[in-house]
């Protein structure tokens, strides 16, 4: 399984599929294991808890979202996924 397919597989909104892989083909080698954390932790993320405010995952990709920065107040009290978030 290439790293896209890794990606696409973990990525909650399955929609744009051709979108998310132009847009990966813009990821440098390096950003991969950042993306790939940040997606485990955004997961938990309130916001990501209703599917119609998760973005398409090339939009994501695009944006550079993995970048983004959060608080404590932008998680869920109760995490679904027992991701461990480092603060």
């Amino acid at each position: 399984m290439n790293n896209f397919d890794k990606f696409w597989k973990e990525y909650p909104r399955k929609q744009a599929k051709s979108a998310a892989r132009t847009a990966w083909k813009k990821i440098l080698p390096h950003e991969v294991n950042d993306i790939m954390a940040s997606l485990t932790t955004q997961k938990a993320l309130k916001q990501w808890k209703e599917r119609e405010y998760i973005p398409h995952a090339g939009t994501w990709l695009n944006q550079r979202r993995w970048e983004d920065e959060f608080i404590k107040e932008d998680f869920s009290v109760v995490n679904d996924f027992d991701v461990e978030i480092a603060w």
